[in-house]
């Protein structure tokens, strides 16, 4: 018997332009951690430097994903 493959995936889409609910929270939940992580390691910075490393983890996360789906698919999908 033939798997086919049309049909809905049983996973949500990983690639750089996520929308759904549930992908947009495990970003979040990674750019959470990468933030306290950060947080973590470098004790001496500040509370008020919180939303400066949470951005750069965002932009972290954000360029990892990229860099795969790139790697992956190519630049011009060729």
């Amino acid at each position: 018997m033939a798997v086919s493959t049309q049909g809905p995936r049983p996973y949500a889409p990983t690639g750089p332009y996520v929308c759904g609910a549930t992908g947009l929270k495990l970003r979040d939940q990674r750019v959470r951690r990468l933030a306290q992580r950060m947080h973590t390691v470098r004790p001496w910075l500040e509370d008020s430097d919180i939303p400066s490393f949470r951005a750069w983890a965002e932009l972290e996360v954000l360029a990892t994903k990229l860099y795969a789906w790139l790697r992956d698919h190519g630049l011009l999908n060729a």
